[in-house]
């Protein structure tokens, strides 16, 4: 059978993906995915559901749909960022704990109920309109219970949602890099088991999600994929504003959080200026850089804030020796890391884009997964808790690093060549050329036609 008969019965394929937040590692994850599919089937037509689809289409040349009634932009806030009477009134209540807790239940009954019925009644047949013209929905990723910023009735209900509505509509979906985490909220567990349910093809990209998953009652047949990151394609450039640069250059890449995690964030912010400092005085050169463009620049502004004003008083940083650089997408980002000789990162895709540029890296880490990803990288010595990284320990893992700096990158380059060759054992199967007739998978309903067919293999 021939591309172009494939390419006729495979013709629309959309990429669901939580983009629109900033986050230049989900950005970098869906250019993967497409360029997989679109290197296999030339003539498939990629359709995006994120939420922010101006913001999709714009970054990655893809139309796109919303992934729920409520689009978002970058910062995870609503598109209209002016200060409403209700939050006025909602920081007022908050003084008072007992007013705010009756407010919030008398909102959530009374208004937000019966607001979210009427809009859900309305996007929901929009969506499953859009469904039914597809041919596959790809659910590119499935951490659906791992953050803290998702509220069980949004991402994690919304990807049910779709799975759910692409089920009744007869149309093939496969979830790929699906991770969990055991602290999330049980409904969000309850949904994420739903979707797997739902789902033709399901591949993790950790064991620990795996087992979660099971434990759940996941019983279709798990496999285990490297993240589809990992099949990036790298830029060659470096930027010409980080090539120029005299001496070793450690990216330092911080995050913000706050919330109940506010006096966390304050130690750690502080201690990371101190161990920034003496890099520094050490004859390093810094360069400021983050994964997520929405909340990660605060972090910066704190820490190139603390320089200034130290140098300000004292006058012991060289001015040449810290800087920050512009990173709109993530092409700029890798482009950007490229020249980077050591990265400090909080974030699991910092670890990831790191690995692909053959960089060594310590991760600071506030949830499991940046840990379950060093420790398969054989490189748990360079990973912090955050809870308890301090200057000291900073200055220790620093010192392995560049000791074992060759070691590490011989280490790195092996494990990415095989998770590499693991993607694209994955992606030719789920995206085949061709099969004979007689090598249809196992279990996989047979077409009718008289002609010799190319099915992917997507097994249950």
């Amino acid at each position: 059978m021939t591309d172009k008969a494939i390419n006729q019965r495979i013709k629309k394929i959309a990429l669901l993906h939580p983009l629109g937040s900033g986050n230049h590692g989900d950005n970098a994850c869906l250019n993967a995915i497409m360029r997989n599919i679109t290197s296999r089937w030339p003539g498939a037509t990629i359709f995006g559901i994120t939420n922010d689809p101006a913001d999709t289409q714009k970054r990655h040349g893809i139309p796109s749909y919303a992934i729920r009634y409520q689009t978002w932009t970058a910062g995870n806030s609503l598109k209209n960022s002016r200060v409403s009477l209700k939050e006025k009134l909602k920081l007022s209540a908050l003084r008072y704990s007992l007013i705010f807790r009756l407010l919030r239940a008398i909102s959530a009954v009374a208004i937000k109920a019966p607001r979210t019925l009427v809009k859900e009644s309305v996007f929901l047949p929009k969506s499953f309109c859009i469904i039914k013209s597809l041919d596959l929905l790809v659910i590119c990723r499935g951490g659906q219970t791992i953050e803290e910023m998702w509220k069980p009735q949004s991402f994690p209900f919304a990807v049910f949602k779709w799975a759910l509505l692409a089920r009744m509509a007869g149309v093939k979906c496969i979830a790929l890099n699906v991770s969990a985490d055991t602290n999330s909220r049980i409904l969000s567990n309850y949904l994420f088991r739903g979707t797997l349910l739902l789902a033709d093809y399901v591949a993790f990209r950790d064991l620990a999600s795996k087992a979660l998953a099971l434990s759940l009652g996941f019983n279709g047949k798990p496999y285990e994929f490297p993240d589809s990151t990992y099949s990036l394609e790298i830029p060659v450039s470096k930027s010409d504003e980080i090539a120029k640069r005299k001496g070793a250059i450690v990216g330092v890449a911080p995050m913000s959080f706050g919330g109940k995690k506010r006096a966390l964030y304050n130690g750690f912010i502080q201690q990371l200026y101190q161990f920034s400092s003496w890099l520094v005085r050490n004859h390093y050169c810094l360069t400021f850089f983050c994964t997520d463009i929405s909340t990660d620049p605060a972090a910066i502004e704190v820490l190139e804030t603390a320089f200034k004003t130290r140098n300000h008083a004292v006058g012991d940083i060289p001015v040449d020796s810290v800087h920050r650089v512009h990173q709109w997408s993530h092409t700029e980002l890798l482009s950007n890391m490229s020249g980077m000789d050591y990265v400090i990162t909080c974030r699991y895709y910092g670890v990831v884009l790191a690995h692909l540029l053959n960089i060594p890296v310590i991760a600071i880490s506030h949830n499991p997964q940046v840990r379950l990803l060093m420790n398969d990288l054989g490189l748990s010595r360079y990973c912090l808790d955050v809870q308890e990284c301090d200057v000291n320990a900073l200055k220790a893992a620093f010192a392995r690093l560049v000791s074992d700096r060759e070691e590490i990158k011989s280490c790195m380059a092996k494990r990415l060549e095989y998770y590499q060759g693991q993607l694209s054992t994955q992606f030719d199967e789920l995206f085949a050329r061709e099969l004979p007739s007689n090598e249809v998978p196992a279990g996989f309903p047979i077409p009718i036609s008289d002609e010799p067919k190319a099915v992917p293999i997507w097994p249950r």
